[in-house]
């Protein structure tokens, strides 16, 4: 209210909205627990294949950590850095430009290899299955 009546109702109604974000930051939240989102998202990892933890996760700390993601190919940056070693290559060697771009492919490589891991558990299954039928046989 104070900015406002400062800076005049028409400039701060033209204020962008990652100006506003920076202000309320600055004046509802405490600094010690800015710096603990801020350890936080730098020690953020994906664990196993939880891709929506992750990017749920980032997204949350993204938004109150301003400074450590101010542009976006730092947030891009920091989001690749915390994927799993499975995506990490994948996304890196692909130079996505933006976040939606670095997560939208983050999630193709992590259904992927999903997707993966459950057709080689079910075709282990079948010759699992394919070898007791034999061994039944072999003992009649």
């Amino acid at each position: 209210n104070g900015r406002t009546k400062a800076m005049g109702i028409e400039a701060a109604n033209n204020t962008p909205w990652s100006e506003v974000r920076k202000w309320m930051t600055e004046e509802f939240c405490l600094r010690s627990v800015i710096q603990r989102m801020e350890q936080e998202l730098y020690n953020l990892r994906m664990k196993g294949m939880d891709i929506d933890g992750y990017t749920n996760r980032f997204h949350e700390l993204a938004l109150l950590c301003l400074i450590m993601v101010e542009t976006e190919a730092v947030k891009v940056e920091q989001y690749i850095r915390g994927l799993t070693k499975s995506i990490y290559g994948d996304v890196t060697s692909s130079q996505p430009a933006t976040i939606n771009d670095v997560v939208c492919l983050a999630y193709q490589l992590a259904g992927q290899l999903i997707q993966d891991k459950a057709d080689e558990a079910t075709e282990s299954e079948k010759r699992k299955g394919e070898g007791d039928r034999g061994s039944r046989g072999d003992n009649r």
